[in-house]
């Protein structure tokens, strides 16, 4: 039996259905996607404000006093030559914005910006997703128990 006035309604649920999947399928997809990318630059800022916190002010530790700290300058050359081979390495499929230092005596910072375009999400006008962390290390000399 059928009505009136019903013709192509079935089409119209499938279509609207379809487009709700592809959207999901998109959000997950480049979903998936923007959280590797955050956690690549994680690893690389972390691993990069290591290797920064890793030069010491020799100067200073020869010194009478034998203060230890980072070497600010060597540090930050550091950490970024170690940012640079990282990236160079993974298979980070993007580009980079930005990769910034800043190494004190105590420690260093290292701040990685990321981007890479979407795969799906271009359909709605999403050409690209962007990601910036920020991942700090600090100097530990002598630890003999946590700090709390």
């Amino acid at each position: 039996m059928r009505f009136d006035g019903d013709e192509g309604t079935a089409t119209l649920f499938i279509l609207g259905l379809a487009l709700a999947l592809l959207a999901f399928t998109a959000l997950v997809t480049d979903g998936g996607l923007a959280l590797a990318m955050q956690r690549e630059a994680a690893n690389i800022a972390e691993e990069a404000a290591r290797a920064g916190v890793q030069v010491i002010d020799e100067e200073a530790l020869r010194a009478e006093n034998g203060v230890v700290r980072v070497d600010p300058r060597a540090g930050k050359a550091a950490a970024l030559a170690r940012a640079e081979a990282l990236i160079s390495e993974s298979d980070f499929a993007g580009q980079v914005v930005s990769a910034d230092t800043l190494c004190r005596d105590e420690g260093c910072t290292v701040r990685i910006e990321l981007e890479r375009e979407t795969t799906l999400l271009g359909i709605v006008g999403k050409d690209s997703i962007q990601t910036s962390v920020r991942r700090s290390a600090r100097l530990a000399v002598g630890v003999e128990e946590e700090e709390g």
